[in-house]
């Protein structure tokens, strides 16, 4: 009995010592996200609403618009648009994020050093590296890793009130790595372009 209440009083003391078997995830931050995460208000983030390849090996081949971001090493590149419903953006600062968690089970591609983003054209339906759509704000490239979170650019909305929705796009291009990751949740983690809208600072 007695080394039964013993046996009993130390499993206990080590399950207390032991807070929980799971790693707390902690998410890349950045002044639109300062914990991490989207907005709990569902109307302070845009997500993509269309992904398209273009190629520069296969300049005229069409792409199958998906959810689905590839890049690879001096050939394909990733176009994403964004649409702003106008009325949510009121006195707000439109930050045009990239979010890219590190993903201790992702592949060697997903976890490379380095990678170049290219902010360059919008995409349409018919959109290919030798039509694109339009030329949009170019953006000198910018070098990012895993585990970190970029605003790309961060402006007040200012969108015309007589439009229901404002489209905006990108596109996220590499000289030295291939990636390829949905454009959506990664664990508990926001991954790939979004716009999150923050109130103006009076």
């Amino acid at each position: 009995m007695k080394t039964t209440a013993i046996l009993a009083a130390y499993f206990a003391a080590t399950a207390l010592a032991v807070p929980t078997l799971e790693k707390r995830v902690q998410c890349p931050k950045n002044d639109a996200q300062p914990n991490g995460y989207l907005p709990t208000d569902p109307k302070d983030t845009v997500s993509p609403s269309l992904l398209l390849q273009i190629s520069a090996k296969e300049p005229n081949k069409k792409y199958a618009a998906s959810n689905t971001a590839e890049i690879t090493p001096g050939d394909q590149c990733t176009i994403f648009n964004l649409d702003l419903p106008v009325k949510d953006t009121k006195n707000k600062v439109c930050n045009l994020v990239f979010d890219w968690p590190e993903n201790p089970t992702a592949s060697l591609s997903q976890r490379a050093l380095a990678k170049k983003s290219k902010l360059s054209t919008m995409a349409m339906a018919n959109t290919t590296r030798t039509t694109p759509a339009c030329l949009c704000r170019r953006r000198s490239p910018l070098t990012m890793t895993p585990g970190n979170s970029y605003i790309i650019n961060s402006a007040p909305c200012d969108l015309p009130a007589n439009l229901t929705s404002v489209k905006v796009s990108g596109s996220l291009c590499s000289s030295d790595t291939h990636l390829r990751f949905d454009n959506g949740i990664l664990g508990t983690c926001p991954i790939g372009f979004y716009v999150v809208l923050t109130d103006i600072k009076k």
